[in-house]
């Protein structure tokens, strides 16, 4: 691998982390351009960490322009994983963790005579905010006797399963499930995994005591319920499950991973339209959520701008903002937890209805046709006769006050 007159020199790639869509940050192809966070081990290169990515100001990019290695030019390739980094998909129904190479067998492996090993280590938010691991001792699972030599099926050791297209599952079960509001790591070690070739995954010195790579995910300790309601009206109420509060392990004092309960400090959310032939995709629909309105078992989301659409299902992402409040203005030990792509409703006015609390022709609240009379919900062209008067009066909708003409008994 060379760039900028640097030459590769070693055999190992202990700091570089290849992969599609593995890692903190990932990996983008796009132009040519592989962007990674690594630590050189080029001849002449700085000495410290860099992170290449997009060409900003504060960070460098760089293109792998040639890989040459003959001894270790096979090493596994991991290349994705379930959950993602970072992310909050898991939840305590999570069973199985995935992680997968590049196209080709691994399966768990010793080294000499010593057992490769993974483990998922868990971890906490410190009062600032950020995460880390509190101990080794604080282990949710582990596999510490890898050995392919001895094994009746040395793709199925443990609860670790792999197979010949490179992908490994973690079964996980009893003590050793997930809890809602945790944090974890699973941890890779130097010479626990190996292909056909012989090679190990990472690093060439024979060792199972150092961890390579720690890939960090949440269990999300809260969620919110897809619905099919109508949902034209100028608000609309989600139920959902642990919305307020949870009490987790995940506060991070000094060396210890202590229980606490994370309250809800805002829940922040995004809209959009799916399944829509009449509506630009470039407006997107628009809602506030206030903590007031949050229950622990419902949100009412106020506000609702459907910028004038009037078909469609509507779609939100959720970012709920939880931590530690010590008092009423004061907040530590800050996490965030996502949940993407709920449904939320659906828009469906009557054809005669310009805005609406439901898909019936008489649960219209502003009528299509201006001329038209708004009648029990109903739009009609003159008034009956035991509502024989019309009134004008206006109301919000789309951020501008429309008006409209009703039938009245005076």
């Amino acid at each position: 691998m060379s760039d900028e007159g640097y030459v590769y020199q070693h055999g190992f790639l202990p700091y570089i982390w290849y992969g599609k869509d593995s890692g903190q940050h990932g990996m983008n192809t796009t132009s040519d351009e592989l962007h990674v966070c690594w630590k050189s081990d080029a001849r002449g290169a700085p000495d410290n960490w860099i992170r290449l990515k997009s060409s900003i100001s504060t960070s460098y990019v760089m293109r792998i322009l040639q890989i040459d290695n003959d001894d270790y030019g096979f090493l596994p390739e991991l290349e994705s994983f379930w959950p993602p980094y970072g992310t909050t998909i898991a939840t305590e129904n999570t069973t199985e963790i995935i992680f997968n190479f590049h196209d080709e067998e691994v399966f768990p492996a010793k080294s000499g005579a010593t057992p490769g090993k993974l483990r998922i280590h868990r971890g906490a938010v410190k009062s600032d905010g950020t995460i880390g691991i509190a101990k080794d001792a604080d282990v949710l699972w582990e596999s510490t006797t890898f050995d392919d030599t001895t094994a009746d099926d040395k793709f199925k050791q443990g609860d670790v399963e792999c197979s010949l297209a490179g992908k490994c599952i973690i079964h996980l079960s009893g003590s050793s499930r997930l809890s809602a509001g945790e944090i974890y790591y699973l941890s890779f070690y130097t010479h626990s995994f190996k292909n056909s070739k012989g090679y190990y995954l990472f690093g060439n010195t024979a060792t199972t005591d150092t961890i390579l790579y720690s890939h960090m995910f949440q269990c999300r300790s809260f969620d919110i319920v897809s619905s099919d309601q109508i949902i034209n009206g100028n608000s609309f109420e989600m139920e959902g499950v642990n919305l307020l509060s949870i009490t987790a392990g995940a506060m991070l004092d000094q060396n210890d991973i202590l229980d606490a309960t994370f309250k809800t400090k805002a829940i922040k959310m995004s809209l959009r339209l799916a399944n829509s032939t009449s509506c630009s995709s470039s407006l997107l629909p628009s809602g506030s959520v206030h903590i007031a309105d949050v229950t622990q078992t419902s949100i009412v989301v106020n506000n609702l701008d459907l910028k004038n659409c009037y078909q469609g299902d509507v779609y939100a992402d959720f970012t709920l903002v939880r931590g530690l409040r010590e008092s009423s203005s004061s907040w530590s030990h800050i996490k965030y937890e996502y949940l993407k792509n709920v449904k939320i409703g659906s828009i469906g006015c009557d054809s005669s209805c310009r805005h609406c609390s439901g898909p019936l022709a008489t649960q219209c609240i502003l009528c299509a046709d201006t001329s038209m009379i708004l009648n029990d919900g109903e739009c009609i062209a003159t008034c009956p006769s035991e509502k024989p008067y019309v009134q004008s009066s206006s109301v919000v909708y789309s951020l501008a006050l429309v008006s409209y003409k009703y039938c009245t008994t005076d």
